[in-house]
């Protein structure tokens, strides 16, 4: 249904170091690919979460099925279009967070199962911040402010059994002149069951 995009064995330009999993920058950067682990549906349930976000109309991250040529044979995953314009900086949740909590400590905290990691905290912070609407995003007119925008990456997260969004999973793009918007919603690899097997799928089903 969607085509599966090669990626040359000597195409890693850059080992990208957030997250729990391996990827890598190429292409001039403008694209990151990211593998699925072994016995998963990483790939999938990222793809599939792009495509509800964009039925649903979420300012989203771009993803592909794509194939990694490596060394040892092909390697699936996803790429994904660097959502940053040249020059703007990512700055995640946990910094956010930080910035108007001192308490909050980066620094001493994992970015699982973090208590102090509220939807009440994010909300202030983003109220706080007031960042713009993302990028080149066209709104419906019931959304007004990127607290909104939020809520609906919430939902997203409910209607696809998203169990990834820690506090390195949201942010904000701050451009060159300083202005910031709030970035699109991203990494949705833990989602759909991806790590269920058929059997397990098809018992959770028909009970």
């Amino acid at each position: 249904m969607y085509p599966i995009f090669p990626v040359s064995a000597d195409a890693p330009e850059a080992a990208e170091p957030l997250g729990t999993k391996d990827k890598f920058w190429y292409d001039g950067q403008q694209f990151l690919f990211k593998k699925a682990r072994p016995d998963t549906g990483e790939d999938w349930a990222e793809k599939a979460c792009a495509e509800l976000a964009r039925r649903l109309g979420l300012p989203h991250a771009e993803y592909d099925l794509a194939e990694w040529q490596a060394n040892k044979g092909g390697v699936r995953g996803v790429r994904s279009r660097n959502f940053c314009p040249p020059g703007a900086a990512l700055i995640l949740g946990n910094e956010l967070l930080a910035e108007t909590d001192p308490d909050y400590a980066t620094d001493t905290v994992s970015k699982f199962r973090v208590p102090a990691h509220t939807v009440d905290r994010v909300l202030t912070t983003l109220r706080g911040k007031a960042p713009k609407l993302p990028i080149g995003w066209i709104p419906p007119p019931f959304v007004e402010t990127p607290v909104d925008v939020f809520v609906g990456y919430l939902l997203l997260d409910a209607v696809a059994g998203n169990t990834d969004r820690h506090h390195e999973n949201w942010g904000v793009i701050r451009l060159p002149d300083g202005s910031v918007h709030l970035a699109p919603t991203f990494d949705h690899a833990s989602s759909l069951g991806r790590t269920l097997l058929d059997a397990e799928r098809a018992q959770r089903l028909q009970t």
